[in-house]
């Protein structure tokens, strides 16, 4: 998997927050995001993430403009876990990176990818306590 942005611009309609980004990232990389409070750091994450749309430039998913993807196919491949100050859910962090995980782990089973599946039972993605909105799409 790789997730690439050329010539990215980003921010709110309005409002460039960032511009002339240009980024490859491969599957399982390990890459730290550092800037000043009010940088723009969630704002890029989330048009990386196809959570808000590019102002200008692309972002790809397997050479795919993320636009294009279906979301339950991103699903399977992109995950955010937003920080937050409170929290909706008592539930320990390993539960949380389950919920997460529960579209991989439906997608491996229909793909009959026993290995993702079996991964994705171990981190606990099917604990009872999954989120409602995992709970009512089963």
């Amino acid at each position: 998997m790789s997730l690439e942005a050329r010539g990215l611009a980003y921010g709110y309609p309005g409002r460039v927050v960032g511009r002339g980004v240009e980024l490859s990232l491969a599957e399982a990389e390990v890459v730290a995001l550092l800037g000043p409070n009010g940088g723009g750091k969630t704002t890029l994450l989330r048009t990386l993430l196809g959570l808000l749309a590019p102002l200008a430039g692309e972002v790809t998913l397997d050479g795919r403009a993320l636009s294009q993807w279906p979301l339950r196919d991103r699903a399977t491949r992109l995950a955010y876990v937003p920080q937050a100050a409170e929290s909706y859910f008592d539930s320990a962090c390993w539960r949380r990176w389950g919920w997460g995980a529960a579209p991989i782990a439906a997608s491996s089973r229909a793909r009959g990818n026993a290995t993702t599946s079996a991964r994705a039972r171990a981190s606990g993605a099917w604990a009872s306590g999954t989120s409602p909105s995992v709970r009512s799409t089963a």
